[in-house]
């Protein structure tokens, strides 16, 4: 018998990839049920700056993410830090996002401690999320946008500070 992980980056695409009720949400509830029919579970990678923006631009896209989120921890699927940095520089202009520049598409366009902090918070985030349905659960994975990982110097003390021990890039 043969393990498969199945993971899957819970993100809007920054070029107008679609809305969030079009790209995360309903498609996570159609996967949601096909693992329930099958007891399977999943990793879900949670772009947490794209939801921090939500929560600055007072949109109830926040609120039902975040239900979302609780409802995969409940189920047993894990929840876990995805960062894509060129969230910083972006504009919410009703009804779309909009992106001025990529500047920060790489951790790695950043300072060391700007990208700790991203970590750190990025883990209290997800943990205060899911704590709210399981006590005891902890971000352990990390999936860099793009799958830029490399160098790594600059992103050593954000896993360490933040308690990652799992890379998925």
């Amino acid at each position: 018998m043969k393990t498969i992980s199945l993971t899957f980056d819970y993100e809007l695409f920054f070029k107008r990839s679609g809305t969030f009720d079009n790209s995360l949400f309903r498609p996570t509830n159609e996967l949601i049920k096909i693992f329930d029919i099958y007891a399977i579970k999943a990793t879900f990678f949670i772009d947490v700056l794209y939801y921090q923006r939500l929560l600055e631009a007072n949109v109830e896209e926040a609120k039902i993410l975040r239900e979302q989120l609780q409802l995969l921890v409940s189920k047993g699927h894990r929840i876990e830090l995805h960062l894509h940095p060129h969230w910083l520089d972006a504009k919410y202009e009703r009804p779309e996002w909009i992106f001025p520049n990529y500047d920060h598409y790489r951790l790695q366009s950043l300072p060391e401690d700007k990208v700790m902090d991203l970590f750190i918070s990025g883990t209290e985030i997800l943990n205060e999320i899911s704590r709210e349905v399981d006590n005891n659960y902890k971000v352990v994975a990390f999936r860099a946008g793009g799958w830029c990982i490399t160098p790594f110097d600059k992103l050593k003390q954000g896993f360490l500070k933040s308690g990652i021990i799992i890379d998925s890039s």
